[in-house]
């Protein structure tokens, strides 16, 4: 499956069962991809493996980006637990389709690797809330790296019941504030759009958001919430957009450094969005044909290992993965984002390979060096 997976670029059992090259028909391929796929039961296997080989690229500075996305299914009705669900891609009108609830790890070269994924539906046996479904993603994540890193959140996941869960295991965090929210601020308890607008930029910083440049003005104070023994820190940001970002953080904050830190650290959650955006264009995630809901978390894995492993090849970017980015080769001169030049680069790779891939790679024998093939003038 993460052959197929990778060599097709597609989630489609057709397309996979195409790339394995088997001496049986295609329809046989399908059929049991498709019946391996619905029972399989060795995912916590599979997926513990993959996070040990995760496991280098995480350390203390380590930023976790977490986040909600959907699988919009508009012309199906005969998926398992096909829901009604808020599709974030169009302003937020409701769909038939399934939730995703996500953790990645951003490497230190700021490409994002998963370290939790699950599709899910409320209409489950057993569903409780979404705040249930993200605490068990926290857990998982918090048993396999411990306190490590720090946890940064969008809007979305500004609560009090977030929050205790965050201080409870005392995780670091950095979470953007909503504009309902109230905080005690010198004693006095005020919403926090009040707070804001006595606290004035004093800190230059150039920052890259989405692929811009912005020329941005920073300042914090210290704040409390109701119901929290701790105080907190009330990062402001003014220069993207209208609206100032207002951060809540638990980081100690006892300098400008550290005070930029945390501002970068927020604005790099957007990569997230663009890992999102990957996995479903780059994969057709959206477009799946499989109709159970156990077919559809477990191929939903299989596409998370294989966007796991260009992390973990972009993590050192050593002298094979620059030759892979170099066969992968993108239309802009920088890219932020490498994975799309990266599978481009594994696929034109593998493609050289013509027969069943357990043949091809019995057949070759690594007795001495020496170069296996050669794309576009480079030795592979």
């Amino acid at each position: 499956m993460i052959y197929g997976l990778t060599a097709s670029s597609s989630s489609y059992l057709s397309d996979i069962a195409r790339s394995l090259n088997e001496s049986i028909t295609i329809k046989k391929s399908i059929d049991r991809l498709s019946r391996n796929l619905n029972n399989f039961n060795q995912m916590d296997l599979v997926y513990n493996n993959y996070i040990q080989s995760v496991k280098p690229c995480i350390n203390n500075d380590t930023i976790f980006c977490v986040d909600h996305s959907d699988i919009v299914k508009v012309a199906s009705e005969k998926l398992e637990y096909l829901a009604d669900i808020t599709d974030g891609s169009n302003d937020n009108s409701y769909a038939k389709g399934y939730y995703i609830t996500e953790i990645t790890a951003l490497n230190k070269n700021k490409q994002p690797i998963s370290t939790y994924s699950n599709v899910w539906s409320q209409l489950e046996p057993g569903f409780i809330s979404q705040n249930n479904i993200l605490f068990k993603a926290l857990d998982k994540n918090v048993e396999n790296f411990g306190t490590s890193g720090t946890y940064v959140m969008d809007r979305g996941f500004d609560s009090n019941a977030v929050l205790r869960y965050l201080t409870k295991n005392k995780l670091k965090y950095i979470i953007r504030m909503k504009k309902t929210r109230k905080v005690i601020h010198q004693k006095k308890r005020k919403s926090i759009d009040n707070v804001v607008l006595n606290i004035k930029g004093k800190t230059n910083i150039t920052v890259m958001f989405n692929d811009e440049s912005y020329e941005c003005k920073v300042s914090h104070t210290k704040v409390k919430l109701s119901g929290f023994k701790d105080d907190m820190t009330l990062v402001v940001m003014y220069g993207i957009g209208n609206i100032p970002f207002k951060l809540l953080t638990n980081k100690s904050i006892k300098s400008k450094q550290d005070l930029i830190k945390v501002v970068r650290d927020y604005l790099s959650r957007w990569r997230i969005e663009e890992y999102f955006k990957f996995k479903k264009q780059q994969f057709n995630f959206e477009k799946l044909l499989v109709r159970s809901i156990s077919s559809i978390r477990n191929l939903n894995s299989f596409i998370t290992f294989v966007i796991g492993y260009l992390g973990i090849l972009s993590n050192d970017r050593d002298v094979y993965t620059i030759h892979i980015i170099k066969t992968g080769k993108s239309i802009k001169q920088k890219v932020q984002f490498w994975y799309y030049q990266i599978i481009r680069g594994i696929v034109e790779v593998v493609s050289i390979i013509k027969e069943n891939i357990n043949k091809e790679f019995i057949r070759i024998k690594p007795k001495r060096e020496r170069n296996l093939f050669t794309i576009n003038g480079i030795k592979i």
